[in-house]
């Protein structure tokens, strides 16, 4: 083995916390687009929508993942071998988990409601439903 190889245990976390939440926004992607159904969104759109959305997640996972590749990258060898780095490692992948499968429910949720993908107008009217109402 290769010094770096064995200075960088379990280096592929990033990698699969990225294509797990690649895999968790598409899945949404495709559930969205089955609730709309066939006669709103016909199956010869489905490519360029993927497409389209697979870009948009692209970005969206490097801005997440950048900061814990920076972290991976500055972190000694030694700190990372230590008994306190794997919990957190491990900490970092179920909280990556659950907050995807979380905003898969809501995002699937708030479409069933609105017919409409969060954004931040829609999100600003539910928090502050009463500033709404009252202006």
């Amino acid at each position: 083995m290769t010094p770096l190889a064995t200075s960088r245990p379990w280096s592929g976390l990033p990698v699969l916390v990225g294509a797990i939440l690649l895999l968790t926004f598409t899945l949404t992607r495709i559930v969205l687009g089955a609730i709309t159904g066939l006669r709103i969104l016909a199956p010869s759109y489905w490519p360029g929508a993927l497409a389209k959305g697979l870009m948009f997640d692209l970005a969206t996972l490097a801005f997440l993942l950048a900061p814990v590749l920076l972290y991976e990258a500055i972190l000694p060898a030694r700190w990372r071998r230590s008994r306190w780095h794997r919990p957190l490692r491990w900490a970092w992948l179920w909280f990556s988990i659950a907050i995807a499968l979380f905003l898969a429910a809501a995002e699937i949720t708030f479409w069933l409601e609105f017919s409409t993908r969060f954004n931040f107008i829609a999100v600003d009217y539910l928090i502050y439903t009463q500033e709404v109402i009252a202006n």
